[in-house]
Order: C-alpha cells, then structure tokens, then sequence
C-alpha cells in the first residue's frame, strides 16, 4: 500500500490548496484509478479499487495520522475482472480471493471445486489461506457427504485450519468448532468445540472494543465529514471489517450492507445470527 500512501499523500497536497475534503479526495483518486488502463501494473493500487468496487467503500491513512473513508460506485463486475487477472498474473492475494469468492458463491456461482484450485496454490504462503482451503475441503464435504472419505483428506482440512487457528483466523476457529462439535469427520468432542468457539468470540469481543476505542477518537478528533446515522454505521462496520484483515474481511460475508441487527458496529449477537460464530 506503499504507493498508494504516496499517491494519496500528492493528492492531499494539491487538493489541500483547494480545500477539498479527504473523502472527496479519496474518491476522485478511486475514479481516476478505475479508469486507468494500466490500473493492473500496481498490484497493491488495483486490489484497492477491486476490493472498493465490491464493498462500496475505500479507506486511507494520509500524512496528517487520519484514516479516511469515502464511499464508491459499486461494481461487482470490476471488482471480479480486476481480480481474476491479477491472479492469473500470479498476484497471491489475489488469488486467496478469487478462492473466497467462489467458495462464498456471492457474486458467481458458488463452485468448491474452482475455489480449492485457487486457494491450495497459496495455503501454505498465508495461515489465512491455508484457513479458507480447510474451510473450503469441509463445505465441499459437508454438501457432498461420502462414506469412502479419505483420512488423507480429512487430515488436510483438519491441518489446514489448525495452522490457520494458531494465527488467530477467526473463521478457521468457527470452522473447527463446527467440526468437533458435528463429530462426522474426527471425534466428537464438545470440549475442543467450545474452546474454539470461545477464542473466536474473544478475538471478535476484541475487535469489537477496538472498533469502539477508535470511533470514540474519531469523534473526538472531529476531523470527518461522516455524521449522519448511516455513514457512521458504515465507518463503524469498515473499521471492524479492517480488523479482520484483507482475507477474513474477504470471508467476512454480510457486510455493513447487509446489516439487519445492531450494525453499528456488529455485535455478538449479530455475529452469531449471521453464523460468523
């Protein structure tokens, strides 16, 4: 994100001068970079406007120790074609996404087996990769129950989710629980499922009070332009989303627009209704 701090920075500068908001800033830098016909030469620039495109929303800490939001035209269509190359160009991250989005079948149709081709070439770069592979290999399993299951497979999905769990991946934490708590393809085990249930709700209770601490700053700070109930919702939701990281925000499937409980931001309760724990 280098050089996308660098870019912003240059537009903070100029747009200064002219008194125009971060957020308008933000978003005129969003616009011109998804017209850019070599968008796809910085990786790092083109997972921003992609993963904006999906969400709606694009943020940016700038020089002055601010985080900026700003919202954004949708464009699921972008986002999924900007996406698709940078992993055919061999972008990791990109390719853990493309992974996601077909094991989530949100914006395509939902197709396990395309979703572990992506996700086993990078399992072993990222714990968070390696977390969605185990979780992809038990929905595969779970909608297509078999008696002939191998061990061998059984043990890779159980491996990749513990590798990811070790680095606190929130949905490799709820996938094992499930797993020890169902018993269908290792030991049933309500203790070993309650433990992973309850450091997945610890972790998210954190970031929960992360998520807090730094609404509270924002509005001490009074430096944003967002006030109104929605828009401070979306801040809230974005915020918690950022905490995730890039691929849990990925997994993360109801996001701030699809809020139906107390959205500002989730809680656990909400967490729970949308099966995230």
């Amino acid at each position: 994100m280098k050089k996308i701090i660098t870019l912003v920075s240059i537009i903070l500068i100029i747009g200064g001068c002219a008194s125009v908001p971060p957020e308008s800033q933000l978003r005129n830098f969003f616009i011109q970079q998804s017209s850019n016909p070599n968008l796809l030469d910085n990786p790092d620039t083109a997972r921003w406007v992609a993963y904006g495109s999906m969400k709606g929303v694009v943020y940016q800490d700038f020089d002055n120790g601010m985080r900026y939001f700003s919202d954004v035209p949708l464009n699921t269509d972008k986002s999924l074609e900007i996406f698709k190359q940078l992993a055919l160009e061999g972008d990791q991250v990109s390719i853990a996404i493309m992974g996601i989005i077909y094991r989530q079948g949100i914006i395509v149709e939902q197709d396990l087996e395309r979703s572990l081709e992506y996700l086993v070439l990078v399992k072993n770069d990222y714990s968070d990769a390696s977390g969605e592979y185990g979780i992809a290999l038990h929905q595969k399993l779970r909608k297509n129950p078999k008696d002939d299951v191998s061990e061998e497979l059984i043990n890779d999905m159980i491996d990749s989710l513990l590798l990811s769990s070790n680095s606190e991946y929130i949905p490799a934490l709820n996938a094992l629980s499930q797993i020890f708590d169902e018993g269908t393809y290792v030991k049933r085990d309500y203790k070993k499922s309650a433990e992973y249930k309850n450091r997945s709700k610890k972790l998210i209770e954190k970031k929960l009070l992360l998520t807090k601490n730094i609404n509270e700053s924002r509005m001490l700070a009074n430096q944003y332009a967002y006030q109104a109930s929605v828009q401070e919702k979306k801040f809230n939701n974005m915020t918690f989303l950022i905490g995730l990281g890039l691929l849990g925000a990925m997994s993360y499937n109801p996001t701030y627009q699809s809020c139906a409980v107390g959205c500002s931001p989730p809680s656990t309760v909400d967490l729970l209704n949308w099966g995230i724990l």
